[in-house]
């Protein structure tokens, strides 16, 4: 459930502000330091998902 939250959400961010485009010639990072996220014992697999996509794609948005 974790996982496709993660790829949910990750996607959606992607497709909503047009990151996509941006690499329709290509794109490759080799790593990108994503920030911190908040971790508590209330967080559910959906919260968690959500939180982790968007530190990805923040880093993302960050390198390209």
């Amino acid at each position: 459930m974790l996982q496709a939250e993660i790829k949910t959400e990750l996607a959606r961010l992607i497709t909503e502000n047009n990151v996509a485009a941006n690499w329709q010639s290509g794109g490759a990072v080799p790593s990108v330091r994503a920030d911190a996220i908040q971790l508590t014992t209330q967080n559910s697999p959906v919260q968690l998902g959500r939180q982790i996509a968007g530190s990805i794609y923040g880093s993302i948005d960050k390198a390209i």
